[in-house]
């Protein structure tokens, strides 16, 4: 009899007794529509439906209908987008239990791999509630597809549009990281400020050394040739050139934060400009940008699966197109930089040292540098005399009495990608004091590191970097006299 009481009073009171449990779980799947890193609309290179891994679930539950809410903890999401809490709420009795809650979540994106910044430096979040739901289980599932900016660009920008990029931004970010940690490369948490405030099509985002990237609300713009009228990319057809310059610029600036950690930060106040993006730079500023354009385009392949075909940003010049930039080289103020064939043929020819300090220090030839280290047919190569016929946006090249080196008997593809990565994040170990000398921050510097260090690649770069060198020199094409070190010249 006095079991029984005693269960009574203890149902009565509310205390805890093994005839009764208030244990509620909210679970759920946190996914982004991802429109953004994809080769095209509907592609099934990657579901447009994404996880959002490794973020923060806050929980509040109410049994009021404005206001009262009480914490129930946090955890993350899975690499599924799985989220689960467990809660014993204040109202343990028979009737608090059941009563019917509403539900408070809040998503953090800052994770071991990645964080995103709202402008005043803080964890972006997201926080959306749902109605009043029964039961001691309930799912709770949220999806983020709100991919069109549909404010005027003057107002505030809408939470859940801003929480959408964020969250690609997030997504896109952490895959990233686990490649670079995948090929040992050195893998960085990176982190982004978004959206950094309204931004026009002269300011969209850069990498801040010893921060982050910024990106500003108008990255996802396109000011209309035709209208003049500021559109929404991802809102219009035809638009997919400037998805794919999004996506590549989104990579590019991820790939700057990486290289500050793991190489060094250029000094930015030795070039002709303030700029980074002048035709000639010093030879690290030069090489620090060209580096993140040309690694940006095979992390996105290799990542993203999508393919760059724009000729400027993957293509390999023969030594003639190496000399037609030079040749049509310009100034920010539009006035060239060789003022005609008297200045620049002379150094050609010459091969001065002036013409191999701007060689070293020039964007195309830089970037040209860079890609015939992975070229699989960096051997085999046209320099013969090439013209371009056609519109400026679509040029037709025509090559006149073609002159090909073949080099054969070196055959053999120099470096994969993760190979140049893992070089670029061990680099400044060759240095007593871990730090790169500036003289050596270049492509001269890299190519000849790269030399030192053939047995960790096993190739035979030591002994083939003088033939790359000259393979990007005008000043040694068409000759015919053996000075390519090939066997045979065609």
């Amino acid at each position: 009899m006095k079991i029984i009481l005693s269960i009574l009073i203890s149902i009565i009171l509310g205390t805890p007794s093994v005839l009764w449990s208030c244990n509620w779980k909210v679970y759920g799947r946190l996914e982004v529509k991802n429109d953004l890193f994809i080769s095209a609309p509907g592609s099934n290179a990657h579901s447009q439906r994404v996880p959002i891994s490794d973020v923060k679930v806050r929980l509040w539950a109410s049994t009021l209908n404005s206001g009262g809410w009480a914490s129930w903890g946090s955890t993350r999401s899975n690499s599924a987008g799985n989220y689960q809490i467990r809660k014993r709420p204040r109202e343990a009795d028979p009737i608090g239990c059941n009563k019917r809650r509403r539900f408070k979540i809040k998503l953090e994106f800052d994770g071991r791999s990645a964080r995103v910044l709202n402008p005043g430096m803080q964890t972006q979040s997201y926080t959306f509630m749902t109605s009043k739901k029964d039961g001691k289980e309930v799912r709770v599932n949220k999806y983020l597809n709100t991919t069109v900016d549909d404010r005027n660009r003057g107002q505030t920008i809408s939470t859940s549009y801003k929480a959408t990029r964020a969250a690609q931004i997030y997504w896109a970010y952490r895959l990233l990281y686990q490649k670079a940690n995948a090929w040992n490369v050195g893998a960085e948490k990176i982190s982004v400020v978004w959206p950094d405030g309204l931004g026009n099509m002269d300011l969209l985002g850069w990498s801040a050394p010893g921060c982050c990237v910024r990106i500003t609300r108008s990255w996802f713009w396109y000011k209309s040739d035709d209208t003049n009228v500021w559109v929404n990319i991802f809102d219009r057809s035809g638009y997919s050139w400037r998805r794919k310059w999004a996506t590549r610029e989104l990579t590019h600036e991820w790939v700057h934060q990486w290289f500050n950690k793991n190489a060094y930060i250029p000094n930015f106040t030795g070039g002709r400009t303030p700029g980074t993006h002048d035709f000639l730079e010093t030879h690290q500023v030069t090489f620090y940008e060209e580096f993140a354009e040309f690694a940006a385009v095979f992390l996105n392949q290799e990542v993203f699966h999508i393919v760059d075909n724009n000729y400027d940003n993957t293509e390999i010049l023969n030594r003639y197109g190496v000399y037609k930039a030079f040749k049509d080289a310009r100034r920010p103020n539009g006035r060239p930089y060789y003022s005609d064939g008297r200045v620049l043929k002379p150094m050609i020819r010459q091969n001065s040292r002036k013409w191999k300090k701007d060689l070293y220090r020039a964007q195309d030839s830089v970037a040209n540098y860079l890609r015939l280290l992975i070229s699989p047919s960096w051997f085999r190569k046209s320099y013969g005399t090439e013209s371009f016929s056609g519109t400026t946006t679509k040029p037709t090249r025509i090559f006149i009495d073609p002159i090909q080196y073949d080099c054969s008997d070196v055959s053999v593809r120099m470096f994969t990608p993760r190979q140049i990565l893992h070089a670029i994040s061990r680099w400044k170990n060759a240095f007593s004091n871990r730090r790169i000398p500036d003289a050596d921050r270049g492509i001269l510097g890299f190519y000849n590191y790269l030399g030192r260090r053939s047995n960790t690649y096993q190739n035979d770069f030591d002994q083939q970097k003088s033939l790359f060198f000259k393979l990007g020199n005008p000043h040694y094409a068409g000759k015919k006299d053996g000075i390519d070190a090939c066997q045979k010249i065609l």
